[in-house]
């Protein structure tokens, strides 16, 4: 990744995000352009108390931006402009890395491995969102995918492997990509951010990056998003004679480029949220904006425009809903044949309907109803959610008219222009459906939904999960255990809980929904706790492989519990000889109070405190218990916004138990994870979210009584979570926290905390995981999965690269000797530097892959990555060299 495209985004990125957002017809009656972050929330949390019926709808889709905007708040909690913020956090992470020299600071052993999950057992793909594929016109084994939050992925043998284009970029989230007509098909263009309004990550974009060497490296090219505004992007078209001229649909309009990206133009104003060329005349552009029935048509030498309605669906005339989305679809077999696509979807009469799919003969200037039901009453857009919003797909056959396949939460086809809706009748297709493109020169169609990609080879009779490598997964929460460090849980989005059992390397899909917190029973692995959305709390006894549902008190009040529902379990009580109290006993946290559970989850006591609700920063609230006496005595710990409270007697004791004893935050700060040091349980830790400089992590060594700022250089980053290096206290404050960008490292023997994502993606890092017993450390993203590494040491004098290098940018010091003996497996994206104080040793077994860099140089350990110096060797293997070992040694 060339780092011109971190100095560009500092000079153009000026985007100031709103908080106004619009998720379905129930939560525009409550946005607003001038709410700070927190009266939005408690205008929204007001409305849904009382919220029936339709109004109901988006109240999932309002829970995800919550959690996310309150880790991003501005110091006037305002919802911040973080594709900024993350580009000057990367600039200040090189800074301390070029800045750790002399006692070998840096982490020059810890090296991130990703350990999946890159693939699901069973044909349904459950790897994360994808919103868009790409394909060489030329080779129909190329293919490019853009993901919500995991960045651009290219496959070079039609989706059997999938290589990381994007480890550099501040934001990951992609809403769409577009190859360029051939010759030119190395030139491939991306438009980051997202439009949707729905995506938890609320991804506003860097501009429309380009690649002119097939996806090795990027360039953000424009537009330049305005001071006041919050943008995000929704599709992209390039001309089909004219790889220079590049349109790309807004939140703010339609831009254009006639010059391959070097100046941008808006040609036309709105949310415009799908465009197409017309097939038989490219100068035509049909254009549909958000919140609107009329298709626009717009003469692309001259920009006069003009507009036709959509009509109103015929039965019922009177309760079909206001249009919110439309999409576009045209065929090649017919220049002049339109269709569209609108939603939202309604029950009316106990059916399923949705706004309609409308067809016109005469380039858009006419439309008729084709349908506005499926068969077999077939639900389209999860009519009573109103989801058409989120998921609205629309393909047309270029070859016949008649065949086309429509989605939304499930996927329809017909052969008579959408008279007749038949639902793909396939389990293995995961629901939400966003995009299907045709391959050019394979034919193959491409499915893109909340799961992944499929590929149909049978003009989309039958469909292939074709995810399986595709590492975009968006976990909230991960745990583990000491007895074993293959043995893992974790909570994604969209895609449940997957569960890796011990002496495997295998994750499979284990409980539904929306996948929150979970923990290991730490005296016996086999009882295992996890949670969907807002609490849907769940216990296995065999360890996570079937779960039984444990009820929490007024789980029907769906504002009763917050998005993602802290659980822990109280440390068991060990006593001689052999004998074991308070086993199975838990806390969860709710608005209302903390409940307690001395029987696995059968019975509940409220033992408060009381008003935890109404705090600032209720909705992301964090939990910890810990004991260092075996349990004889336990502090349990909980925060939100700059409220700390402990209780010292929690299995016992009730809300009067309770210690409030605030944080030195500002207001709009709110805390995001607790660490408790294993050998004293009044040592707690508290990272800190949103992007007040100087606010990052506080330290208390008397349980809350006082603070100290242990914040020192972080950049200002969102910090999500942290855990404690070790359970034996030396060296002492010795801790690792998860931020925005990667992870960091400290310890009282160091001035300042150290960079520790040597390999890790610039992705945030929601959840961290210890392995004591063998010195593991594990990090849970949002998208980019789960990644494993050794634990930071100072300078050693060798260090033996022992394991497969997949994907990343790596750097190994050490102070004399560096031995590799193994693949360097990643192919494009990956960087590796190895420099010693006196020699490198590359012994039989080491690989360097086609297209993957190794630089090999001598210099002192501690001094940062390899600079390009005269005495380095720079190794690349291609297809001339065929992967052969190289037998060097310096």
């Amino acid at each position: 990744m060339k780092r011109t495209i971190l100095n560009r985004l500092l000079l153009v990125l000026i985007i100031a995000l709103t908080t106004r957002c619009v998720y379905s017809q129930g939560f525009n009656k409550v946005s607003g352009n001038n709410d700070n972050f927190l009266q939005l929330a408690e205008k929204t949390n007001r409305f849904y108390d009382t919220a029936r019926g339709s109004n109901r709808s988006g109240y999932k889709q309002w829970n995800r931006f919550a959690w996310f905007a309150i880790n991003h708040l501005n110091e006037d909690g305002t919802l911040a402009n973080y594709a900024e913020k993350n580009t000057r956090a990367l600039t200040t992470l090189k800074q301390m890395e070029a800045a750790s020299v002399g006692a070998g600071t840096n982490s020059v052993t810890g090296a991130w491995i990703n350990i999946g999950h890159s693939f699901s057992i069973g044909n349904q793909a459950q790897q994360g969102r994808v919103n868009s594929v790409a394909f060489d016109p030329l080779n129909g084994d190329v293919v490019y995918v853009a993901s919500a939050a995991g960045g651009i992925w290219k496959s070079s043998n039609g989706g059997s492997n999938w290589a990381n284009l994007t480890i550099d970029l501040p934001i990951l989230g992609i809403a769409d990509i577009a190859v360029a007509p051939a010759p030119n098909n190395n030139i491939v263009y991306a438009l980051s951010g997202e439009g949707l309004n729905a995506n938890i990550y609320f991804h506003k974009g860097i501009g429309i990056l380009k690649s002119t060497n097939g996806g090795l490296d990027w360039q953000s090219t424009g537009p330049v998003n305005r001071l006041d505004e919050r943008i995000g992007g929704n599709k992209l078209l390039i001309h089909p004679s004219n790889a220079d001229y590049v349109l790309a649909a807004m939140s703010n309009g339609v831009w254009r480029t006639t010059n391959g990206g070097a100046e941008w133009t808006n040609i036309f104003g709105g949310d415009v949220n799908d465009i197409e060329f017309k097939p038989s005349d490219p100068n035509t552009l049909y254009l549909v904006t958000r919140n609107s029935n009329r298709l626009f048509q717009m003469n692309l030498t001259t920009l006069v425009q003009s507009s036709v309605a959509i009509v109103a669906p015929a039965t019922p005339p009177t309760n079909a809903p206001n249009v919110n989305r439309m999409e576009i679809g045209v065929s090649a077999a017919n220049g002049n044949a339109v269709y569209v696509l609108a939603g939202p979807g309604y029950v009316s009469g106990g059916n399923n309907l949705f706004y309609g799919l409308y067809y016109s003969s005469n380039s858009g200037t006419s439309f008729s109803l084709r349908s506005n039901r499926c068969s077999a009453n077939g639900d389209l857009f999860n009519s009573a959610s109103e989801f058409a919003w989120y998921a609205n797909m629309l393909y047309v056959s270029p070859f016949n008219e008649n065949n086309v396949i429509i989605g939304g939460l499930n996927l329809f086809s017909s052969y008579d222009g959408g008279v007749t809706l038949n639902q793909i009748v396939d389990p293995n297709i995961h629901a939400d459906q966003h995009n299907i493109k045709r391959s050019p020169s394979s034919g193959d169609l491409w499915l893109c939904n909340d799961g992944g990609v499929y590929k149909s080879i049978n003009s989309g009779v039958s469909w292939d999960n074709s995810s399986a490598g595709l590492v975009i997964n968006e976990y909230y929460r991960i745990s583990g255990t000491q007895t074993s460090t293959d043995n893992l849980i974790g909570g994604l989005q969209d895609n449940g809980h997957f569960l890796r059992g011990p002496g495997t390397n295998v994750f499979f899909s284990t409980l539904g929904g929306d996948g929150m917190d979970n923990f290991f029973n730490s005296f016996d692995n086999n009882i295992v706790y996890a949670s969907s959305q807002n609490g849907g709390l769940a216990r296995s006894t065999d360890g996570g492989f079937n779960f039984v549902p444990t009820a929490l008190p007024n789980l029907s009040n769906r504002n009763f519990f917050p998005w993602i529902t802290p659980i822990v379990q109280h440390p068991p009580n060990v006593l001689p000889p052999f004998f074991f109290n308070n086993l199975d006993v838990l806390y969860a946290y709710s608005l209302n109070g903390v409940m307690r559970s001395v029987d696995g989850g059968t019975n509940w006591a409220n033992i408060g405190p009381a008003g935890i609700g109404q705090a600032a920063g209720a909705l992301t609230p964090a939990m910890a218990a810990a004991s260092n006496d075996l349990g004889a005595n336990v502090n349990l710990y909980i925060s939100n916004g700059n409220n700390f409270w402990v209780h010292s007697t929690p299995l016992t004791g009730n809300a009067a138990g309770w210690v409030n004893r605030p944080l030195p935050i500002s207001a709009f700060s709110n805390t995001s994870a607790i660490a408790v040091n294993p050998s004293d349980r009044n040592e707690v830790w508290v990272t800190i979210s949103g992007y007040n400089a100087g606010e990052k992590v506080f330290r208390s060594t008397n349980a809350g009584a006082t603070w100290t700022n242990m914040s020192q250089s972080l950049p200002n980053t969102p910090v999500y979570s942290i855990v404690f290096a070790n359970n034996s206290n030396n060296p002492g404050g010795a801790v690792y926290i998860g931020t925005e960008i990667g992870v960091f490292y400290r310890d009282n023997n160091l001035a300042n905390w150290v960079p520790f994502s040597n390999g890790l993606p610039h992705v945030p890092v929601t959840d961290l995981q210890m392995n004591y017993v063998n010195g593991t450390l594990k990090a849970g993203t949002y998208g980019r999965g789960i990644w494993q590494s050794d634990l930071f040491q100072y300078c050693t004098p060798t260090l033996n690269i022992n394991y497969v290098i997949y994907q990343g940018q790596y750097n190994f010091e050490a102070s004399n000797t560096i031995t590799a003996n193994q693949l360097i497996f990643g192919g494009i994206g990956t960087r590796v530097t190895m420099k010693a104080g006196t020699r490198v040793r590359l012994l039989p077994g080491f690989k360097a892959s086609g297209g993957s860099y190794t630089r090999i140089g001598i210099g002192n350990c501690g001094t940062g990555p390899l600079a390009p110096i005269n005495d380095s060797l720079s190794i690349k293997t291609d297809s001339t060299t065929n992967g052969h070992p190289i037998p060097i040694e310096q």
